[in-house]
């Protein structure tokens, strides 16, 4: 993309390109989240006050799995 618009992109310009692939736009967003969450992480060691970051990170949050009992299913029990 950077050779085709012959100059450097930031990586945030990078993933709102349109001649990239949509998989491949989301593996860009997903590495620049996840650089964004290490510095966040570490921000009370480079800024004064964490609380100067304006636009915080939506983080990835666990889901739980549902436990499913083969034995007792409804469906597979004839």
């Amino acid at each position: 993309m950077e050779r085709k618009l012959n100059r450097y992109l930031p990586l945030d310009e990078a993933c709102r390109q349109n001649g990239l692939h949509e998989l491949c736009r989301h593996e860009l967003g997903f590495l620049r989240d996840r650089f964004l969450v290490q510095f966040e992480d570490l921000a009370d060691r480079m800024l004064p006050d964490p609380a100067l970051i304006k636009n915080k990170v939506a983080r990835l949050t666990e889901r739980k799995a549902d436990v499913e009992d083969a034995l007792n299913d409804p469906f597979l029990v004839s």
